[in-house]
């Protein structure tokens, strides 16, 4: 793959470029912009008495419901035109029924060539469609992938010659196409040509940002992710590039009986398992959280277990993670002698396809959750009434297998499958989080691991002293120092500090980034050299 940051160029930070959008309407409560400037108002076929219903939105926010008897259009004058770039981002659960398209959003002329939109519907497996105005203008993605339940951000830009459609940090296609959009009315709900809705449209739009630039995918990442640091928390990242190491050196894994390494999702290598062999950790017992935790993998089973409990991974001999009986399922031990029944996930196909599969575990209060989620929807949860902590029968991470409670290897556990990607957290993702991740697993820890600086207007005043260095580096700092971190240039964290004078003597020579903060939430980032 695979290299966890690639668009370093030295000399420059990791930071994404902020991008303002000409045009900002959160829906909170009003169908105004944040500036208060412009303003949306009902549809033509809308009654006059009709009033905006607001529910919940995206991440606790509230959005606007849409849908025949309610949908919007404003007058937006600085509307890119023409050929010109443009970049329309909506947060947005969808969900027509009876085969109607929702109009997520629709602006310019009637004319060939002369509007900018994006639809969706459910016929048959769900579609996708950005479309142009006049015969054969569009582009469509079957199936779209999308749950009705979930909200996705939507993203279509256009940069003068190609058009191109983003889920969430995903690019779904692009098409070439010569636009002339002609117009400034932008419509919510309904096409430009109609004067009426269907009444089986039907959405909830929580974000529309509207730029006059073509995003980059680092920039809609960025948007996407709310500004998360997926280093946060992280114990461990392994990419299986045949090799079985962290991406820190500090949890590797170690082989017990034959495994190999086949080819991966993303065309590199995933370590392969066929019911004859495992690879395990200890160092994870004392890293690994008891109350709150994540684990994130792309997972392949090419046909139906032939051992009995066909195991992908198991957590110190408690909670684990496998297909029994041709389904998948999930329990946890709260006690020596006591585990949550099995529960399974139900309705999924899954042999002979790469699945993406998280898992979390969290605390709340007395209790435990325990939540699945594939190919980044939610899929279930449930709730381990009898204890928060996950209770541990011996010291060994095994995937590929599992143990007994004295922590011996059990081929009855053994599975044939593949596994890549795999990230542990100590902290509970959220859902945008894991589906970053799924979508941007080669750079996901590369958006945000450096950038919180763009986020935070507090800057942080430093010197470093001496660089290059050879042996010991000097910070000079005005405020009291909450968290020194330092990262190579592959995004990968190294270390993490709290002194001010860090020892580089067995760094390898080369060029390190450090960011460090301050107890005021003040943040810097700076290149270091290594001689």
């Amino acid at each position: 793959m695979k290299k966890i940051l690639q668009i370093l160029v030295l000399g420059t930070t990791l930071l994404v470029n902020a991008q303002t959008p000409i045009y900002h309407f959160n829906f909170d409560n009003t169908l105004s912009d944040i500036n208060n400037t412009v303003r949306f108002v009902p549809n033509p076929g809308v009654v006059s008495t009709a009033n905006p219903t607001y529910l919940s939105g995206y991440n606790g926010s509230i959005g606007l419901q849409v849908n025949g008897t309610f949908n919007v259009q404003a007058n937006l004058p600085n509307l890119p035109q023409g050929n010109n770039p443009r970049t329309v981002m909506i947060r947005v659960r969808s969900f027509p029924i009876n085969g109607v398209e929702n109009p997520l959003f629709h602006y310019g002329s009637i004319a060939s060539l002369e509007s900018f939109g994006l639809k969706h519907d459910e016929v048959n497996s769900g579609n996708i469609t950005s479309f142009c105005g006049g015969s054969g203008n569009q582009r469509t993605i079957t199936p779209d992938e999308m749950d009705i339940n979930q909200f996705y951000l939507l993203t279509v830009t256009y940069d003068g010659t190609n058009i191109k459609v983003y889920r969430n940090s995903k690019q779904l296609f692009s098409y070439s196409i010569n636009l002339n959009t002609n117009g400034t009315l932008f419509k919510i709900g309904q096409f430009l040509q109609d004067v009426s809705t269907y009444n089986s449209v039907g959405f909830r739009i929580d974000d529309l940002k509207i730029f006059d630039t073509c995003l980059t995918i680092n920039q809609i990442s960025k948007e996407y992710v709310y500004h998360s640091d997926l280093n946060n928390g992280l114990v461990a990242f392994y990419d299986f590039e045949n090799n079985l190491n962290s991406h820190n050196g500090l949890h590797n894994f170690q082989p017990n009986g034959t495994i190999g390494y086949a080819a991966s999702i993303d065309g590199g290598k995933a370590v392969s398992f066929s019911e004859t062999g495992l690879i395990y950790n200890t160092s994870l017992n004392t890293a690994l959280s008891q109350q709150n935790y994540t684990i994130c993998f792309w997972e392949y089973r090419p046909r139906p277990a032939t051992t009995l409990y066909s195991t992908s991974y198991e957590i110190f001999g408690s909670q684990y993670f496998r297909e029994r009986q041709g389904s998948l399922r999930i329990s946890a031990a709260y006690d020596a002698t006591n585990s949550l029944p099995e529960i399974q996930l139900r309705n999924t196909t899954f042999l002979g396809l790469w699945k993406h599969y998280a898992i979390t575990f969290s605390k709340l209060g007395s209790s435990t959750n325990i939540a699945v989620y594939e190919d980044g929807i939610f899929k279930m949860s449930t709730n381990i009434t009898q204890a928060a902590n996950l209770y541990k029968f011996n010291d060994k991470f095994t995937i590929g297998s599992g143990t007994d409670a004295a922590g011996n290897f059990m081929n009855v556990k053994n599975a044939n499958l593949s596994i890549d990607k795999f990230f542990i957290y100590n902290r509970v993702l959220k859902e945008y989080e894991i589906n970053l991740i799924k979508d941007q697993h080669q750079n996901a820890l590369n958006y945000t691991s450096l950038s919180s600086s763009e986020f935070n207007p507090k800057t942080l005043k430093i010197t470093l002293y001496p660089n290059p260095v050879n042996q010991f580096l000097n910070i000079d700092v005005e405020n009291e120092i909450k968290s020194i971190e330092i990262y190579n240039l592959q995004g990968q964290k190294i270390v993490q500090f709290k002194n001010r004078q860090i020892d580089m003597t067995d760094f390898k020579e080369g060029i390190y980034l450090l960011k460090i903060e301050d107890t005021n939430d003040k943040i810097i980032t700076k290149h270091i050299i290594k001689r």
